[in-house]
């Protein structure tokens, strides 16, 4: 399994809002590949990934907190801070490329965990950022087409 960037996305996947998750087992294979490769990410230092960036057309993503990979199964934003904050993302859809984003800093979500339990849970700072991020993957949204992002560097 291999990340989809935007060089490589032959299907237009990465531009799609994504179906909603019926059911555990639909997902549990790509789950388990999308956590190895999230591993692997970065040399172990990417923080979350959605269903959209491996070609899966589903509602969910992952991110890890620590050394613990969390699930999240058609998530929804229920409620945002009113602080908001620019800070630097890169994504591995948009490899070496480097943008200034402004996102909300306090966000709430209600989730299917990964035993399909509904959950609502408050994140803040970085964790906040990563679930947005996240977030608009699966609404076919790259940071790259945010409207208050910019290129700020690019790696050789």
């Amino acid at each position: 399994m291999e990340v989809i960037t935007i060089r490589t996305d032959k299907t237009g996947i990465l531009k799609q809002v994504c179906e909603p998750v019926k059911s555990f087992e639909e997902i549990d294979a790509t789950i388990h590949q999308m956590e190895q490769l999230l591993l692997g990410a970065y040399n172990g230092t990417g923080k979350g990934l959605a269903a959209p960036q491996v070609g899966c057309n589903k509602r969910f993503f992952v991110i890890r907190f620590g050394n613990q990979i969390d699930v999240f199964i058609n998530p929804q934003i229920v409620k945002c801070g009113e602080k908001r904050k620019k800070g630097i993302e890169g994504c591995l859809s948009v490899p070496g490329e480097w943008f200034e984003v402004e996102r909300h800093k306090r966000i709430e979500i209600e989730y299917l965990d990964c035993f399909m339990k509904p959950q609502r849970i408050k994140f803040f700072n970085f964790d906040a950022v990563a679930i947005q991020h996240e977030y608009d993957h699966l609404n076919g949204i790259c940071i790259s087409d945010k409207g208050k992002g910019r290129k700020v560097k690019q790696a050789r």
